[in-house]
């Protein structure tokens, strides 16, 4: 009797995005003006950018919304 060859274990996503340098969020953050990202205390921040010493850009993980936020708001991971 043939043996069946063992299934191959499910790949996980290999093309997995390259989310950069991530953060997350210390405090919760309000956009004053046009450009700012918003986010909540516990969002991670992917994709970020140190723009300079104060201010960082980057990518909300939970709503996709991008732009800059205060560096000393977030914590990096």
């Amino acid at each position: 009797m043939a043996t069946r060859p063992e299934p191959e274990p499910a790949q996980q996503e290999e093309a997995q995005e390259d989310l950069g340098v991530t953060a997350v969020a210390v405090y919760d953050y309000a956009a004053d003006e046009e450009g700012e990202l918003s986010f909540t205390e516990g969002q991670r921040i992917t994709h970020v950018d140190k723009v300079d010493e104060g201010w960082w850009s980057g990518r909300n993980a939970e709503t996709g919304a991008e732009g800059l936020f205060p560096s000393n708001y977030v914590e990096e991971l």
